[in-house]
């Protein structure tokens, strides 16, 4: 077992034991099933719920419709689970005479019960782990906004500690909204950004796809990635901004992203960032997976990016009873697209 794997598991097995940790519940995402509240709601008001059947592991269903969505099976108004197995659909009265002795019984009526849904690129641990400990900047409008909210971050995180922020605007294409509708026009340098804290390196990330790209670090950050006013202005594909003086304003811009850069420079500077730390990774991934269950969606596909750190992942939820989603995965045959990627050939 690696290093790394150690380390899973122990977070995992914390985090269950923790107070803010989820309890293991027999749901019906475990059974594949979501409940959809009013089966014809009114626009923007349609709510899923996961059914919670407690220790049972047999739950008889009744709503306002049961949808199998296999093309055959008609609507119904009840489902019977019986040990876990889907073993009929009907009439409700007909289903109770089947339920065996202790079998839960859970009552929706008006809503829609079907089939959970299948996410086949969903990116739930990467997602979820990268985004987990960044400070939100999505909505902020202005540069004090931004300086307010990595402040605030600041107060609660221990000095020389790397503090990360989201892009502004709507990720990932930010086409409706970016950086550029601050009511300054731009990210803010590292004196604005040394406003909100000196005793932190600090970087607004800039994410991918979108290249050329642009992301913002204070004074501190600068320092711990070792650019100064010597540092040429440009190093491959990323650019350095520079002020009159000639010092870097800690603004970077090109191939800045915090993946998927396949700039060998920045990936250099992103190897000495914290981004992907078991901690954080496995926190986020559980955020993200209730996230998912809320929408409704029972089973992911993680068809690439996947190498032995992020399966271990996936391995020590399921261990600590904290996986309540099925996902399907396997090693990537040659990693690729991540700062701490290694390629299998030169070519």
């Amino acid at each position: 077992m690696t290093d790394q794997s150690v380390i899973i598991r122990r977070v995992c097995r914390d985090m269950s034991n923790s107070r803010v940790a989820l309890p293991p519940r027999r749901r019906a995402a475990a059974l594949g099933l979501r409940a959809v509240h009013g089966h014809r709601p009114a626009r923007g008001e349609g709510r899923i719920t996961m059914i919670d059947t407690g220790e049972s592991r047999s739950v008889l269903i009744t709503a306002g419709r049961v949808l199998a969505l296999d093309g055959e099976t008609p609507d119904a108004r009840a489902l019977l689970v019986v040990e876990g197995r889907i073993v009929a659909t009907g009439r409700t009265r007909d289903l109770v005479s089947q339920a065996p002795a202790g079998c839960a019984r859970v009552d929706a009526p008006g809503a829609t019960v079907m089939p959970g849904l299948v996410d086949t690129h969903p990116h739930v641990l990467h997602f979820g782990g990268l985004t987990h400990h960044l400070v939100d900047l999505a909505d902020a409008g202005s540069h004090a906004e931004i300086v307010a909210r990595i402040r605030r971050r600041a107060g609660e995180t221990p000095a020389g500690t790397w503090i990360q922020a989201s892009p502004v605007g709507e990720a990932h294409y930010l086409i409706r909204r970016s950086w550029r509708d601050l009511a300054e026009g731009r990210l803010p340098d590292r004196r604005v950004l040394d406003a909100a804290s000196e005793r932190h390196p600090v970087m607004i990330q800039a994410w991918a796809p979108v290249i050329p790209n642009v992301c913002a670090l204070n004074s501190a950050a600068l320092a711990a990635l070792g650019i100064t006013r010597e540092t040429p202005d440009r190093v491959e594909n990323v650019f350095v901004e520079k002020d009159e003086n000639g010092e870097p304003t800690g603004i970077l811009t090109g191939s800045v992203n915090n993946y998927y850069t396949n700039d060998s420079f920045m990936n250099s500077l992103l190897l000495q960032v914290p981004m992907f730390e078991p901690e954080s990774v496995v926190a986020g991934t559980r955020a993200a997976i209730a996230e998912y269950s809320r929408m409704g969606v029972t089973t992911v596909y993680e068809g690439h990016a996947m190498g032995p750190f992020e399966v271990e992942v996936y391995r020590g939820l399921r261990a600590a009873g904290g996986l309540d989603l099925r996902v399907l995965t396997a090693l990537e045959a040659e990693h690729y697209g991540l700062p701490w990627s290694e390629p299998l050939t030169e070519e």
